[in-house]
């Protein structure tokens, strides 16, 4: 018996193709296959960056069914394909996510639920299943594009239900990222973190030392950006991250904590609490 899940009213691709022509022929595509759907678009640098918008996806949908869709995959030289990484599909709660597999897109979603496996896909076998012509085939298994012809078909059939075959994984790169990383900075210069305040025992007023490559300095903790006085660095609770765990930022208030610390995104930061 088919499985069919319920019909998603919203869907966000994030992807780092993400020039203006690709982001409207992909957002486009999506709402072709998917007609009462809502699509927005994230565009990315990296999969670093894909891993942390995607738990910010799931958070900011309250639990309601969303599709997902992350193309990022490592452009770094280490994964040798025939035609880039393979796409696969995970389900956490009634968010449907669909990506690549290589790279680390899908590393963060254990700070959502426990890591689980995730069905990956031959693009050349399951091209057979969509029901159009070779020659379209052909063109779908062999193309540059195939955030943009398919992985939203791959959905497509997934959601309604279509026995499509796929080989159940658990990526060694996909694991939890080990060290605290900066994986986002936004247009204000705020620098998000991979690590949450229960991880590193966060207490409002404490010191912590932070070392960013070459560079260490000393922190004081603060529960809301508004507390941070003036002009001054803070480490602090962000809006980021997955119910009651909310990843910490790096901020100045009113000023810009990338810039001053020359914080680049995947750059690992090391935190000790010792402080006080």
């Amino acid at each position: 018996m088919k499985k069919q899940f319920a019909q998603p009213g919203k869907a966000v691709v994030i992807s780092d193709c993400r020039d203006d022509n690709a982001r409207v022929r992909v957002t486009t595509r999506v709402a072709a296959l998917f007609p009462n759907i809502n699509v927005d678009f994230i565009g990315v640098q990296n999969d670093i960056e894909a891993a942390g918008c995607l738990v910010d996806v799931i958070d900011a949908a309250l639990g309601r069914p969303v599709l997902i869709l992350v193309n990022v995959a490592p452009r770094n030289g280490k994964h040798h394909r025939k035609n880039g990484s393979p796409f696969g599909y995970i389900q956490v709660g009634k968010a449907h996510i669909f990506g690549t597999m290589d790279g680390l897109s899908f590393s963060l979603l254990g700070y959502v639920a426990p890591q689980r496996g995730v069905r990956v896909y031959d693009t050349d076998e399951v091209v057979k299943y969509f029901g159009i012509p070779n020659e379209l085939q052909e063109h779908i298994a062999t193309s540059q594009f195939r955030s943009y012809e398919f992985l939203p078909r791959l959905a497509a059939h997934v959601l309604v239900g279509k026995r499509l075959h796929g080989k159940l994984q658990y990526p060694s790169d996909q694991e939890q990222l080990a060290a605290p990383t900066v994986w986002w900075v936004d247009v204000f210069g705020n620098a998000k973190l991979t690590v949450t305040a229960a991880q590193i025992g966060f207490t409002p007023g404490a010191l912590v030392g932070i070392k960013i490559g070459k560079k260490k300095v000393l922190v004081k903790c603060y529960e809301r950006l508004p507390d941070i006085p003036l002009g001054e660095l803070g480490l602090t609770v962000g809006s980021s991250g997955f119910g009651v765990n909310r990843w910490l930022e790096l901020m100045i208030k009113r000023g810009d904590a990338a810039r001053a610390l020359n914080l680049k995104i995947g750059q690992t930061v090391f935190i000790k609490n010792n402080h006080s």
